[in-house]
């Protein structure tokens, strides 16, 4: 079970710097507005990996503290990325409301 979330993770990793990349884009061009990047990055891709991502952290705080898992290299790159993501999306939405 172990490998198969190692994997999901390292998946889950590669869309939220995929979705950082196109983030950083938008706001570059200027057109970071919910109907251009909200509709076609934030929303079909974002949202779900974010939920999914909970869902991967839950079954992971369940090995770490059960099973006696120890943090593999992949798996601090995923922990990282989805907190920088976050805080990413958090900052941008303040900056957008000021």
């Amino acid at each position: 079970m172990r490998e198969s979330l190692y994997k999901f993770a390292i998946g889950l990793s590669i869309i939220f710097v995929a979705d950082g990349l196109f983030m950083a884009w938008a706001l570059y061009k200027g057109g970071f507005a919910p109907l251009g990047y909200g509709q076609i990055s934030y929303i079909p891709v974002f949202i779900p990996a974010l939920l999914v991502s909970l869902v991967v952290v839950g079954f992971y705080i369940h090995g770490f503290t059960r099973r006696s898992w120890t943090v593999r290299g992949a798996e601090r790159a995923f922990f990282i990325l989805l907190s920088v993501s976050v805080a990413a999306k958090i900052l941008v939405t303040i900056r957008g409301w000021s």
